[in-house]
């Protein structure tokens, strides 16, 4: 797992393309425009980021790396981190590049290159859990983990003030990491061992269902979702429990 020298703050929300944060549809979209007389080829700028917006817990991102691969990035608390790249640096002559990325929450995301009149090369997105990017409290997005590094749970202060923590899905996935390596070094064959591990299992399970509930109740609040406590009631604690202990439901 990876420490706080894996969290890194990025930027502020930033948009040279002028797109309308408010037009943008989290789930499937696209984005389309022509790059003429820029320093997208300058080989002494390492990184260069195109674009770098947020849209609620969604944050785009497309950038150019060393590699001169260019990568449309999408990051968001409820999936894993999607990335599609594809080099451009031997395309460096044309006079006007047509750049376009779509984005979907059905299919993978999309990201085209090359000259506007011709045929355009493509590429698809992969997967890559290891990378998130997360919008602070304080209007900034923070990088968690890289290639390779994996940071499991994670906080940002500033100034004595938590700006940055998991959310929910973040807390509970990371106690089914914790459990799935207490298994994986179990000692077979000790009987006592294995039934301590058992009930220790049972009880971290618990404990990540009810620090999962908790935390996603505030979190649908924020996000402007009412939630009918009572319907919750209805489905998950029998009628003669619920009348036995009405007053302290």
């Amino acid at each position: 797992m990876g420490g706080v020298n894996n969290i890194r703050k990025n930027f502020t929300i930033n948009s040279p393309l002028k797109i309308p944060i408010d037009k943008i549809d989290e789930k499937k979209g696209a984005i389309a425009f022509t790059v003429k007389e820029s320093n997208l080829f300058d080989e002494e700028i390492e990184r260069l980021r195109i674009l770098k917006i947020f849209k609620n817990q969604t944050v785009f991102i497309l950038e150019r790396d060393k590699e001169f691969n260019l990568k449309f990035i999408q990051s968001n608390p409820h999936y894993n981190t999607k990335i599609a790249k594809i080099n451009i640096k031997n395309i460096s002559s044309l006079s006007k590049l047509y750049i376009s990325f779509t984005w979907s929450d059905k299919e993978n995301n999309m990201i085209y290159v090359g000259d506007y009149k011709s045929e355009l090369r493509s590429s698809e997105s992969y997967e890559a859990p290891n990378i998130k990017f997360r919008v602070g409290k304080d209007g900034a997005i923070y990088q968690i983990g890289d290639e390779g590094v994996q940071v499991g749970a994670y906080k940002v202060k500033i100034g004595g003030k938590t700006v940055l923590e998991p959310s929910a899905i973040e807390l509970f996935d990371f106690q089914l990491d914790r459990i799935v390596v207490l298994i994986e070094n179990c000692k077979k064959g000790d009987f006592l061992f294995e039934s301590i591990l058992s009930q220790l299992v049972i009880v971290m399970i618990a404990t990540a269902f009810e620090t999962y509930v908790r935390t996603r109740f505030i979190e649908l609040e924020k996000e402007g979702k009412v939630v009918n406590i009572e319907d919750l009631y209805k489905r998950f604690i029998p009628k003669r429990y619920r009348e036995q202990f009405k007053g302290e439901i």
